[in-house]
């Protein structure tokens, strides 16, 4: 399909990289769409964004702002998140949503969030986030504050 014109690149979605790996075999993949936000870290250690690295594949983001949970005060784990990601937006002058966006650009890999939006203000937030480079420090002090532990 690729080389008849009718298809521009493969990707997959939530796949596991033994399950890539098999599909690589057939087919090339440019993209892999992922679960992955400050809530979702999953595929930060179980191989999934290493796989990406590794075959330079493109990992995107779906969910990136945790499907709008961070609103919910109610819940200690996400009033941690949030009370994080305040402070940082406060140091580098941007929004909440801007700083867990950053969260996402900032990784090696080169994650990139899939805005479900029709709304103007959160594409432009979502473009302002684009040019935001969190500090390590940073970085792992809202993956802290999302897992709830310190992180080696």
């Amino acid at each position: 399909m690729q080389q008849q014109g009718k298809v521009l690149a493969f990707g997959v979605s939530n796949f596991m990289p033994h399950q890539a790996e098999v599909l690589r075999q057939w087919v090339p993949l440019s993209y892999h769409q992922l679960e992955i936000s400050v809530i979702a870290q999953a595929p930060f250690t179980n191989g999934q964004l290493d796989h990406c690295l590794q075959h330079k594949i493109v990992p995107m983001a779906w969910a990136p702002l945790g499907g709008g949970v961070f609103t919910d005060d109610l819940h200690p784990h996400f009033r941690s998140i949030t009370q994080t990601a305040t402070e940082l937006a406060e140091q580098y002058g941007v929004g909440i949503n801007e700083v867990l966006l950053a969260f996402l650009n900032s990784h090696p890999s080169g994650i990139l969030p899939v805005i479900g939006t029709t709304r103007i203000d959160r594409l432009a937030s979502a473009r302002k986030a684009a040019n935001i480079k969190l500090r390590r420090e940073d970085w792992f002090l809202l993956r802290k504050a999302a897992l709830g532990e310190d992180v080696a």
